[in-house]
Formats: structure tokens, sequence, C-alpha cells
């Protein structure tokens, strides 16, 4: 029998949290699931793709560059997954 304490399953990477970069893709990690990501699309801005606490909402938005877009990220991610903060 294996014990308990130390026993993580198969996962071996530790689970993302934060911003996390690969490549030329960045990614908004939170609570164990990716609710942002921000992408090149060829042009001369990024793509933004948000997912709040629910399925049904998602936005899709264009921004300037990646640091703007993390920025509104951040914002409209927190006001979905935490509603009852000012």
């Amino acid at each position: 029998m294996l014990p308990s304490h130390g026993y993580q399953g198969f996962r071996t990477a530790p689970i993302p949290s934060g911003w996390v970069q690969t490549g030329e893709r960045w990614a908004l990690w939170y609570n164990g699931r990716e609710t942002a990501s921000v992408t090149p699309d060829g042009g001369p801005g990024v793509r933004l793709w948000m997912e709040g606490q629910k399925m049904w909402q998602v936005k899709e938005v264009r921004a300037a560059n990646v640091r703007q877009s993390k920025r509104y990220a951040e914002r409209w991610c927190a006001v979905r997954l935490y509603p009852d903060l000012p």
C-alpha cells in the first residue's frame, strides 16, 4: 500500500496557476482549469478568449497587444469568478 501523504496519482507535473506561456500563446490558469488564453492572429493585435464560471460566459475579443489583453482577461474573469467582491 502506498502512503497517502505523498501520492499524487498519475500527475507528474504541478497544476499550472496564473499566466503560463507556451510558445507565442499565453494561458491564464485558475483552480486547475484554463480560464483565458491570448494568441497571435496574424494581424497587428492578438486574440483573447475568456471563460467565466459557466460555459455560456465565454467571450472572444481582439486586443492591441499581449499586455493589454492579459489585464483585460484578469479583470473580466475575476468579475465572473468572484461575483461577491466589489
